[in-house]
């Protein structure tokens, strides 16, 4: 048995699920192929494309991440209600793929090999994707199967660049 770490888009187009469960989520970022196309962009000029991405990620100025330790009543913790709130999108896309592929929900186990398990999960992304494709429903106990944010992960510590921190500051200035 076997965790993994995963990264993904919310539309569940772009998956790469080729990482232990005890990898970091920035090291899976760094060697996304998301991340260089948005490392990419943004040297072209692109300001206007931008991920959401929790604590474990590092701030750039194309992957907004939570701010640290903000307190109750300012604005920095409105901007992060507002960030989990939308990163719950991505959480509610997940959970719609374990609901309809069971084999990957946390009651079931995929008892493959590192490589197995991760074509399994590469394979139920496309399927889902040819779902949406040809707009067939899905079960109808989805709609209730979403996971709580995770509101403590929000606080932790991690990484920033001055790049980063100056298009979040703007962000949160025209929010509030």
């Amino acid at each position: 048995m076997y965790t993994f770490s995963s990264f993904q888009a919310c539309d569940l187009k772009m998956v790469d699920a080729s990482y232990a469960g005890s990898t970091q989520d920035s090291f899976v970022w760094n060697c996304s192929e998301l991340k260089a196309t948005l490392e990419t962009i943004h040297r072209n000029g692109d300001r206007c494309s931008m991920y959401l991405g929790d604590s474990g990620y590092p701030l750039q100025p194309y992957l907004m991440t939570p701010f640290r330790n903000a307190s109750a009543g300012i604005r920095e913790f409105y901007f992060n209600k507002k960030h989990a709130k939308v990163r719950n999108i991505v959480k509610r896309a997940i959970a719609v793929l374990k609901c309809c592929f069971r084999c990957l929900s946390t009651e079931r186990k995929l008892h493959y090999s590192p490589q197995e398990a991760t074509k399994i999960i590469n394979a139920c992304c496309v399927l889902h994707n040819i779902c949406l494709y040809f707009k067939m429903t899905t079960p109808e106990e989805v709609a209730n199967y979403i996971e709580p944010p995770n509101f403590t992960e929000l606080l932790e510590e991690r990484a920033s660049t001055n790049d980063g921190e100056r298009r979040r500051n703007e962000i949160l200035l025209s929010l509030f």
